[in-house]
């Protein structure tokens, strides 16, 4: 069988799949980096709703305004590391 089809990794009986996708270290590493990615997103997207929802409470409950908060945000920031 030098030719591999896509039909030839099921079973014709009950259709399992005989082909089991190989792991390599590049993949688990891909895998890990991804998983990192989208964890660091949500956080960061947690986060903003957070201040978001900070900001809008203060709003509501009469509070400083939107260019009081920006100001104060521009304070707080730190500056990025460019290595």
């Amino acid at each position: 069988m030098t030719q591999f089809e896509e039909p030839d990794e099921y079973c014709p009986h009950c259709g399992n799949c005989f082909v089991v996708e190989a792991v390599t270290p590049e993949t688990l590493q891909e895998e890990r980096l991804q998983k990192r990615l989208l964890r660091a997103a949500a956080v960061k997207e947690a986060e903003r709703k957070n201040k978001m929802d900070q900001k809008n409470d203060k709003l509501k409950a009469g509070g400083s305004s939107i260019i009081d908060d920006q100001v104060q945000d521009k304070e707080t920031k730190l500056p990025s590391i460019d290595a």
